[in-house]
């Protein structure tokens, strides 16, 4: 008997936040060196011990080829609560912040639609291929396509973003648990989730993107700099953001990858 609960116990430290902090973080964290620094390479897909801990990952299910939506997760690692403030992203050229912008208030809501009329298309590929196979009657349902014109679109740029005298009434109207909406407080040994959904365009002048810039005031006013490399140079899965305009040459000895036109 003694045993088992020594073995009960093993399982409930190996789940416990104390133990680690392993299976709430995505694979990717934020590192205060520069990309450029051969040391990155080796750091950024390892859990930093202590302090404050910051993990990304790109989300495969809710991105696309002109949108990419990304999970965070903000740990603190210390007995001290932790205050971020003013977070801003930015990424490692020129004309990447160009040219990828933050879907707000009517874009956002477009974004939505356009998510969840997928969505109910795919259902409806489903059910009327069950009904092939099954013999059933799948029921299917109008869809509401009307779309209002006249709206004026404002496109925020992560380049606008960084000198808009506006910031604060920018992000004012962001859903909640938006990485950029408000300061992000962290009770010590606990984290917090965010996330963003990114807007691209022209991938042939941006590139491939695969790193960003997280830029933010820490809970004593000083400015920090962290880099997340949320995916490599190379990779290339379907339907994840960017992959429909660009290929990989997997026959070249250094990989690289090529604008598809």
């Amino acid at each position: 008997m003694k045993q088992i609960y020594s073995a009960i116990f093993i399982v409930l430290l190996s789940i416990s936040p104390n133990a680690s902090a392993s299976f709430y973080h995505y694979s990717r964290y934020a590192l205060s060196i520069e990309p450029s620094d051969p040391t990155f390479e080796k750091q950024y897909l390892q859990e930093p011990k202590k302090g404050l801990v910051i993990s990304c990952e790109l989300e495969t299910d809710e991105s696309s080829n002109y949108f990419g939506a990304f999970n965070f997760v903000f740990e603190n690692k210390s007995d001290k609560w932790l205050i971020i403030k003013d977070i801003r992203i930015s990424f490692l050229s020129e004309a990447q912040n160009r040219n990828v912008s933050i879907p707000v208030g009517v874009q956002y809501s477009a974004w939505l639609q356009g998510r969840q009329n997928l969505e109910d298309y795919n259902n409806k590929k489903a059910a009327f291929l069950t009904a092939l196979v099954g013999g059933l009657a799948a029921a299917t349902s109008n869809d509401d396509l009307t779309q209002k014109s006249g709206v004026a679109l404002t496109v925020v740029t992560l380049a606008a973003m960084a000198n808009a005298t506006n910031y604060n009434e920018i992000v004012a109207g962001l859903p909640p648990y938006h990485l950029l909406k408000g300061d992000i407080v962290i009770p010590p040994g606990m984290f917090m989730k965010r996330w963003v959904l990114l807007n691209s365009t022209n991938h042939k002048e941006s590139g491939y993107i695969h790193t960003m810039a997280l830029q933010f005031k820490d809970h004593t006013g000083a400015p920090q700099k962290l880099y997340i490399k949320f995916r490599d140079s190379t990779e290339k899965k379907i339907g994840v953001w960017q992959t429909d305009d660009f290929k990989v040459d997997m026959k070249s000895n250094i990989n690289e990858i090529y604008y598809s036109e």
